[in-house]
C-alpha cells in the first residue's frame, strides 16, 4: 500500500449528489453535484495532502467533477465500474450504500494504479465529442426508421416514416457540417484529421470519431491504444484448457467506427488487404481476421500520430 500520510478521495457520483470518502482518514461527507457543491468539496480537500481523486464512470454525471478536478490540478482516476464491482466482491463486502461505495472506491485507488493518466481535454474537444455522439445517435434512429419502412407498419405509416427519414438525413448532414467546422478551426484537430485521412480506408466519419473519442492517440503506447479502443486480444487458458483469445471492453463508439474502416481497409488499403489475406489463408475466420486488422490499424494510427507523419505506402516485396 502507498504512504498513508497521503489521502485518497473516493467519490460515488449520482445525478444530484456526490458522496465522498477521504481514506485513510475515514471522513465522509456529501455535497450537491453542481458548481457550488464541488467548491465546498475542494474547501475540505484543501486541508489534506491529496494523492488522487477517484470516481466511477457514471454515464456523464461525473463530467463536471472531472473538469473541476483537472482545472484545480488534482490527479484524477475515472475508473471502470466493473473494476470497482469486482474489487468490492473480493473484499467480501455485501452491503451497498452510497457511503460504502465511496469508501470502496477510495480503498481501490489506494491499492491500485491507473494504467494511464486521464487526459485533460479542451473545450473544442468537448464540443466535438458531443456533436459526434449526437450524430451517431441520429444515425441509429434513422437506421431504425429504415427498418420500419420495410416492416408491416409501412402499409399505413409509409408517408410519416419517409418524412422522419428526411428529417434525420437533414439533421445528420447539419451535424456533419458542424463537426467538420470545429475540426477545421482547431489546428491540432485539423492536423490529426489530415494524418488519419491519409490512411486508405479511413474517411471523415471515422476520423472525426477517433479525434473525438481517442484524444490519447499519439501519447500512449500501441498496446494501450488497442486496449483503450477494445481490440487487444486476451488469452483464455487454465490447466489443460486452451481457449481462443478474445477482445474485451474498450470504447464502443470509436470501435464501431474503426470496424467499418477496417472493412474498407481490407479492400482498398494494400498493406491491410495483404495482412487480411494472409490471416485468411492461415485459416482464421473472417471476423477474427477483421479484428486483427482493426488492431493493426489502431496501432498504425497511434504510431503515425506519435510521429506526426502521414501514410506512406511501401510496396510489399
Amino acid at each position: 500500500m502507498k504512504n498513508v500520510a497521503n489521502v485518497f478521495v473516493g467519490v460515488d457520483v449520482s445525478k444530484l449528489f456526490l458522496d465522498i470518502c477521504l481514506y485513510p482518514k475515514n471522513l465522509f461527507f456529501k455535497v450537491k453535484n453542481n458548481d457550488d457543491g464541488i467548491e465546498k468539496f475542494f474547501d475540505t480537500l484543501s486541508s489534506y495532502e491529496i494523492e488522487r481523486v477517484a470516481f466511477e464512470s457514471s454515464g456523464g454525471y461525473e463530467n463536471l467533477l472531472l473538469d473541476h478536478c483537472q482545472q484545480a490540478g488534482y490527479a484524477v482516476w475515472q475508473i471502470d465500474p466493473k473494476l470497482v464491482k469486482a474489487f468490492i466482491i473480493s473484499e467480501g463486502v455485501k452491503a451497498k450504500t452510497d457511503k460504502i461505495d465511496a469508501k470502496m472506491i477510495a480503498l481501490f485507488a489506494s491499492k491500485k494504479e491507473p494504467k494511464h493518466e486521464k487526459m485533460a481535454i479542451t473545450e473544442n474537444q468537448k464540443k466535438l465529442r458531443a456533436l459526434v455522439q449526437r450524430r451517431d445517435a441520429l444515425v441509429v434512429m434513422s437506421s431504425m426508421e429504415k427498418k420500419r419502412l420495410n416492416g408491416p407498419m409501412a402499409t399505413y405509416c409509409k408517408a410519416d416514416i419517409e418524412e422522419m427519414l428526411k428529417i434525420f438525413a437533414d439533421s445528420i448532414n447539419a451535424f456533419e457540417v458542424k463537426i467538420q467546422k470545429i475540426i477545421a478551426e482547431d489546428s491540432k484537430m485539423r492536423q490529426r484529421k489530415e494524418i488519419l485521412e491519409s490512411i486508405p480506408g479511413i474517411g471523415s466519419t471515422t476520423a472525426a470519431s477517433l479525434i473525438a473519442h481517442m484524444p490519447e492517440l499519439g501519447d500512449i503506447t500501441n498496446k494501450q491504444a488497442a486496449a483503450l479502443i477494445g481490440v487487444a486480444p486476451y488469452s483464455k487458458q487454465s490447466g489443460m484448457y486452451q481457449g481462443n483469445e478474445m477482445i474485451s471492453g474498450g470504447r464502443f463508439a470509436p470501435r464501431c467506427a474503426l470496424y467499418m474502416a477496417a472493412l474498407s481497409a481490407c479492400r482498398y488499403n494494400p498493406v491491410m488487404k495483404h495482412f487480411y489475406g494472409r490471416l485468411r489463408c492461415a485459416g482464421k475466420k473472417p471476423k477474427i481476421a477483421v479484428v486483427a486488422v482493426m488492431n493493426k490499424l489502431i496501432c498504425t494510427i497511434n504510431a503515425m500520430c506519435t510521429k506526426n507523419t502521414k501514410w506512406v505506402y511501401l510496396p510489399i516485396s
